[in-house]
């Protein structure tokens, strides 16, 4: 466990990092931005941001994908001895990465796309593109050398997000005191609502029923995978049915002469997202020295990509600064 003195520490820094982050307030500094260059030069002050197209898109992904390391990094190296947890969320860049060497196996492209560098955190040898097994043999990706070219690619990588969240609520329930039981609770309410969102979307856009979409759901606790199965009582045509579920507040009751009401899983999923952040938001500053902040911390910096990556995509699709803040929910 970690000292008082660095938890007090680290406290500091991640209050320090995350009142600079684009979150909450902070957000209309970037929803203003009318174009991408504009958007470029509101994050990065000191880069120029003379690219064209999409070279640019890349540059503002890969650049802004390396000042989260960088600020999760700051905060990994305050300790004398990382918490596993945190180390487990930087990893998160680690699975996008496995992703990436999967795809690009499977293309056989010649040389490896550019990966996020998470530093001495990481466990893959992408030096030994493209031997995949030489690539992961020892860590907790070696299962996939046998599984590709015999699975889809979206059941591996769908398998990759399953192992990674089942590990984080592993290490999430092994922290103990107040503060890691304010985390585990946090930890368990993201698998809620990502088992929420992926047992609908499977329900509406495959036509899978209950007991099908109850094996692909993380987690095998009632208190984890019950509020997603509930869901299944209830039609897609009918909001008064909706009304009902514990989880009603993530369903909207639709614009009034629109046509008939059909539950929209992409605005589920937003409101999820948007009732998972006031609650990591709110829970930020609780029990300040413990592992709690950090942890809450890591998690802001991922809504905090989310963000970015939204205001970007809504430039591109020529969205105004209004259209971009009613859809991230800050209107």
């Amino acid at each position: 466990m970690a000292a008082s003195g660095e938890l007090a520490y680290v406290y500091a820094k991640a209050c320090g990092i995350h009142s600079k982050s684009f979150v909450g307030r902070n957000v209309r500094t970037i929803t203003g931005a009318a174009s991408m260059p504009e958007l470029f030069r509101r994050l990065f002050p000191d880069r120029d941001a003379n690219l064209p197209g999409k070279s640019l898109v890349d540059e503002l992904q890969k650049s802004f994908d390396a000042k989260q390391i960088s600020d999760c990094s700051r905060i990994l190296r305050s300790f004398s001895t990382p918490p596993p947890i945190l180390v487990h969320y930087l990893r998160a860049f680690e699975v996008l990465n496995v992703k990436t060497i999967l795809r690009a196996v499977l293309d056989e492209e010649r040389e490896l796309p550019a990966l996020r560098d998470i530093g001495r955190w990481a466990t893959i040898r992408p030096e030994r593109y493209p031997d995949l097994e030489a690539m992961l043999s020892g860590t907790a990706y070696s299962w996939l050398s046998a599984g590709l070219g015999t699975e889809t690619i979206h059941d591996i990588e769908y398998g990759l997000d399953l192992r990674y969240y089942r590990e984080l609520l592993e290490r999430a329930r092994g922290i103990g005191g107040k503060g890691g039981r304010a985390v585990a609770s946090l930890v368990e309410l993201e698998i809620i609502l990502r088992n929420i969102t992926w047992a609908l979307r499977l329900r509406i856009y495959y036509g899978m029923e209950r007991e099908a979409v109850a094996s692909l759901l993380i987690g095998e606790e009632f208190s984890l995978t019950g509020p997603a199965l509930a869901q299944f009582d209830f039609p897609l045509d009918s909001f008064a049915s909706w009304e009902k579920w514990n989880y009603a507040f993530l369903v909207s009751p639709g614009a009034a002469g629109k046509g008939p009401w059909r539950i929209d899983p992409r605005d589920v999923e937003n409101r999820a997202s948007r009732f998972l952040y006031r609650k990591t938001s709110s829970q930020f500053h609780r029990f300040p020295f413990t592992l709690n902040t950090a942890a809450c911390f890591f998690k802001l910096k991922e809504f905090e990509a989310g963000i970015v990556r939204s205001v970007s995509e809504g430039i591109q699709l020529s969205m105004n600064e209004g259209e971009i803040r009613e859809y991230l929910g800050e209107a």
